[in-house]
């Protein structure tokens, strides 16, 4: 069973409202960034969901993505939706 955009969009408030508990929480254009300070080695406490091509392509998405990760030297983590994974990301995270 797959969900439309607006039942994942439910489902991950539903997340990131857990997540605020210990981190900051942040919604973009291109992503939804969790980052806990408090726990920096804490993987789904530091980590970009829902990601979406905002008109660029997933390649600058993502170069965008990567940038902001190491900038902070933090492992890239993101969640891949089946959303995202159709705009072409899982490709481009795999490289």
């Amino acid at each position: 069973m797959s969900l439309s955009e607006p039942e994942l969009d439910a489902l991950l408030d539903c997340e990131m409202a857990y997540m605020s508990l210990f981190g900051e929480v942040t919604r973009e254009e291109t992503g939804w960034w969790v980052h806990s300070p408090g726990f920096p080695t804490y993987r789904d406490g530091n980590r970009v969901v829902r990601i979406r091509d905002d008109r660029r392509g997933p390649d600058a998405v993502a170069n965008e993505i990567a940038g902001r990760f190491r900038a902070e030297r933090r492992a890239i983590v993101v969640d891949v939706d089946p959303i995202a994974e159709a705009q072409g990301f899982a490709m481009v995270f795999a490289r």
